[in-house]
């Protein structure tokens, strides 16, 4: 169980993490200075960082399935027979 409560905490800051990569993408494409781009992205073109962040995002969602996954596999392995 070590593992899937580290799989969960790891997919909640990915998914937080891309989420928020993908929206500063979106919100900085839309925006016509570049020095913000410079600032808030490092110099990365914006298209990369929405890339980078939906997928950080999916990854996350994914990770959080199979930690469900293994939850329900572990409950009903422990869970005695009838």
């Amino acid at each position: 169980m070590f593992f899937t409560k580290v799989g969960y905490v790891i997919a909640w800051l990915a998914i937080s993490l891309g989420l928020l990569g993908f929206i500063l993408g979106f919100w900085l494409a839309n925006i016509e200075d570049a020095t913000l781009t410079l600032r808030y992205l490092g110099g990365k073109i914006t298209g990369r960082s929405i890339d980078q962040g939906l997928f950080t995002f999916l990854f996350g969602v994914c990770l959080g399935v199979l930690c469900e996954i293994s939850k329900n596999v572990a409950a009903r392995l422990s869970s005695p027979k009838s």
